[in-house]
């Protein structure tokens, strides 16, 4: 959805997934149903530049995983707040300064097995040659 220099929008998955075993069937895949991102996204030009902020957040809700008849797993949803500010010149260089996981959530996303960041920045450079 546009509003003058601006838009907002999302993107969202919904998933049901069925796992079929030789002892049993589930639906707890260990995949969450519900992910994706929803964000605002600002453009401007400056001087001959263009700059863009991008605020966002990114999201997963609980999954459970079914190993056995007896055994299931839980994994916790999760949610980040982040910030992309990207500077571009016509020659197509980029600078991009991604500010992620503003909150500090400790999380993991249900198919990893370690944990993701915490807050981190991130600086990238990119060029045209």
């Amino acid at each position: 959805y546009n509003v003058g220099n601006s838009s907002f929008y999302s993107n969202v998955t919904w998933l049901q997934r069925q796992k079929e075993f030789e002892d049993f069937e589930t639906s707890k895949s260990g995949v969450p149903q519900i992910n994706g991102n929803v964000g605002w996204r600002l453009a401007m030009p400056w001087r001959q530049n263009s700059i863009e902020v991008d605020v966002f957040s990114r999201f997963a809700d609980s999954a459970d995983e079914r190993t056995s008849e007896t055994n299931v797993d839980h994994h916790s949803g999760w949610g980040t707040l982040n910030t992309n500010i990207n500077l571009a010149t016509p020659s197509h260089n980029k600078v991009a300064l991604q500010l992620v996981n503003l909150t500090d959530k400790k999380y993991s996303g249900s198919t990893e097995n370690l944990f993701a960041p915490g807050r981190s920045v991130r600086l990238l450079l990119s060029a045209e040659l």
